[in-house]
């Protein structure tokens, strides 16, 4: 039996090529919602709780329709976490941009926690590593791979736009002075 795996943006699919019955299986890339369950319910799939997989008999529309329109019904479960000082802190709008920053870059599943009264960290929930940050007062959002900055943007009215910066032309460091250096100095300032 070979398995082809195909990537789309919510989920993965597997087509195997079993003789008597060959099986689709659709691996959702984070929490599918109700909605999208339903859909593949409907579609025949069941859910195949040994490989934590939706899986269906394959038939030609089935292939055609989880290749083609399956991305466009996809709809996620954002699933938010909070540490209970973040929760204090945050309020209902503040958790919907929270919400559409994770939807935009495609974090379904985070963990809030509180750096400073505007400041809010979005971290991986098991590891808790830092994937973005979000200044509620400036709606500013820097997103973060492997705890180093990458790049920066702002949230306006639902939109997420990249940030231009210019970078400063690096200073040039000063070498320290000699010891003969600082007496000149002295002796220059040094009036006769």
């Amino acid at each position: 039996m070979t398995i082809w795996k195909r990537e789309r943006t919510h989920f993965n699919y597997y087509i195997t090529n079993e003789r008597k019955q060959p099986h689709i299986y659709v691996e959702a890339l984070g929490t599918p919602s109700a909605s999208t369950e339903k859909i593949l319910k409907d579609h025949g799939f069941k859910f195949d709780h040994s490989k934590c997989m939706f899986a269906a008999v394959q038939t030609n529309e089935l292939r055609l329709f989880v290749a083609h329109d399956l991305d466009k019904l996809f709809n996620y479960d954002i699933q938010l976490f909070f540490n209970t000082e973040a929760k204090k802190e945050l309020y209902t709008p503040d958790i919907q941009e929270i919400k559409d920053i994770c939807y935009h870059f495609k974090i379904y599943k985070c963990y809030i926690d509180i750096l400073n009264k505007d400041l809010f960290k979005i971290c991986k929930p098991g590891s808790k590593s830092l994937l973005a940050t979000y200044n509620t007062n400036s709606k500013t959002i820097d997103v973060f791979n492997r705890n180093k900055l990458q790049e920066s943007y702002v949230y306006n009215n639902g939109k997420i736009e990249k940030m231009s910066i210019e970078k400063a032309a690096p200073k040039k460091k000063k070498k320290p002075l000699t010891d003969q250096q600082k007496l000149n100095e002295i002796l220059e300032a040094f009036p006769f």
